[in-house]
């Protein structure tokens, strides 16, 4: 079986799936293969706020902060699918949509080495901003 294959049957696959089995894939996921498991993850309603954050952290949001927009990205960034889940989890999050937190995230986060990229790209417009809270850890199972 190809990785492309057994992308397609872990996407297929996961629908029926709980918040639970999602955190657990997202934990271990390669991105490598494709953002098109973790984008459908943070995209579900039933995502846990855990989650969000660790798919977030995984996009590695400080590279994109030197776009000032998604027109920006577009025209320079190769994985323009990565910064709109990026995009889209710092708009929901911000919203409160990711309700659920039953959840654990324990990623060492630099927040100050991303405030200090924000810091540096300022000048120009930041295609987002996020609050601490993206960066906090959560106590929850697994």
């Amino acid at each position: 079986m190809d990785q492309q294959q057994a992308k397609n049957e872990l996407l297929a696959w996961m629908p029926g799936q709980s918040p639970e089995a999602w955190h657990l894939i997202a934990m271990s996921y390669n991105w490598d293969a494709g953002p098109e498991v973790p984008i459908w993850i943070s995209r579900q309603p039933e995502c846990e706020r855990a989650t969000a954050a660790l798919t977030f952290w995984c996009t590695e949001p400080s590279d994109y902060l030197k776009y000032a927009d998604r027109a920006a990205a577009l025209a320079i960034c190769y994985q323009i699918d990565v910064f709109d889940c990026a995009q889209a989890i710092v708009d929901r999050w911000n919203a409160n949509g990711y309700p659920n937190a039953k959840l654990s995230f324990d990623m060492i986060v630099n927040l100050d080495y991303y405030r200090a990229v924000e810091d540096r790209h300022r000048h120009r417009g930041l295609p987002w901003l996020i609050r601490d809270d993206l960066a906090q850890t959560f106590k929850g199972s697994i």
